[in-house]
């Protein structure tokens, strides 16, 4: 009705699109309308509104369809109701435009990992994603209060977005974050696949990140590395995990054993990033003092920014994207770190080393460090 309103009375609207005029004769309901057009004798609307399950199937849309909010959080809670929704798109209003011809854009929040949004990006690749996150990869507001050119506020502080990320975990991640939660609210859900091994010539260095254990002559903890190859198109690849309870003594011996072992398998020796807390420091001092040539040093985390599940919350929307790819065959450390990764919640106790140590180098790669890789462009749209 505001769209039908608008071409109708609006003065602005007439005055830059002049030939476009009502056929009130053909039909100027709320939910449908005919403009006037070179085809009079075609049946089909100009536009047509209808919910997601209405009647549109006696309509075609050589121009455009537009999908909005498929899905709200009362509609996507069993999976008849998530089927239903799939259903009308792939046997309906798929086939309603032209293809090759007629867009199809899909503006959504994410409620459900296999909702309408998370199927199509399972089965049909070539859509093209936006997402807008309200929180960055800075862990800062994307939209900082403002006032718009009428007078009107606009945009939130990080501390509004920071405080309905503690009350309302669920909604922070699907309505303010577009991501979707899976069972539990574990976020690591979305992986992309890619050549392995790589190519050589295709990456650009190598790094590992280590998690260690609490406590210097202690074997409190499991201390945990994730490594990663730099891809040339800026994408990250996961190239090995390791985890062990070691005392100290031990602990520096593994991670001399992995820097030998990735700059023989990649051809380069890696830079190793550590936590810079429990024996982090330690461990980068004594080895540093012991073997010059090994590239290492303490990441800190910034202060006000150490709950582990708001730095996933930023962070995962990378693996949604495509931005951190797995290899696409079989290796032995693949299948325990993508089961912890996906297994994590945020909840006290679990395990989450591999978690802590993986978030530790995607903020270092994601945040202009190493010079940040194109923005990625993650919703839910696609041209025919």
């Amino acid at each position: 009705m505001a769209i039908r309103n608008t071409i109708e009375y609006n003065r602005n609207y007439r005055a830059v699109f002049p030939r476009v005029r009502p056929a009130k004769g053909d039909g100027w309901g709320v939910n449908a309308w005919y403009l006037e057009r070179a085809d009079p004798g075609s049946k089909n609307p100009a536009l047509v509104a209808a919910g997601i399950t209405g009647q549109i199937q006696a309509h075609r849309f050589p121009t455009l369809t537009n999908i909005d909010d498929p899905h709200d959080r009362k509609s996507i809670t069993t999976l008849h109701q998530k089927d239903e929704v799939y259903g009308v798109y792939s046997s309906t209003i798929r086939t309603r435009g032209v293809r090759g011809v007629s867009p199809m854009v899909m503006i959504c929040a994410r409620w459900a990992p296999d909702d309408l949004a998370g199927r199509i990006m399972d089965i049909e690749k070539d859509w093209k994603v936006i997402r807008t996150p309200a929180l960055g990869d800075d862990g800062e507001s994307t939209w900082p209060p403002d006032v718009s050119a009428d007078g009107t506020p606009c945009g939130m502080s990080t501390e509004e977005l920071l405080k309905i990320r503690d009350q309302e975990p669920y909604a922070f991640v699907t309505q303010y974050q577009a991501l979707p939660p899976s069972a539990g609210l574990s976020l690591f859900r979305w992986w992309t696949e890619g050549e392995w091994p790589p190519v050589p010539g295709e990456y650009s260095g190598v790094l590992q990140s280590w998690d260690t254990a609490f406590a210097k002559g202690t074997q409190n903890d499991n201390s945990a590395m994730v490594e990663t190859l730099r891809l040339k198109d800026g994408r990250l690849m996961l190239s090995h995990a390791w985890k062990a309870k070691l005392e100290f003594p031990m602990l520096k011996r593994a991670v001399l054993a992995q820097n030998a072992r990735a700059k023989l398998e990649w051809g380069g020796a890696p830079l190793i990033m550590v936590e810079g807390k429990a024996s982090g420091p330690s461990l980068v001092q004594d080895i540093r003092a012991e073997h010059p040539d090994v590239n290492i040093f303490t990441r800190e985390i910034p202060k006000g920014n150490t709950d582990l599940y708001a730095r996933a919350v930023v962070m995962t929307g990378k693996f949604a994207s495509g931005r951190v790819v797995i290899p696409d065959k079989w290796t032995p450390w693949l299948a325990p770190y993508m089961a912890q990764m996906q297994a994590f919640t945020g909840a006290n106790g679990e395990s989450d080393d591999w978690v802590s140590a993986t978030l530790l180098l995607m903020e270092y790669c994601f945040s202009g460090y190493l010079g940040s890789p194109p923005q990625a462009t993650v919703t839910y749209g696609r041209g025919w």
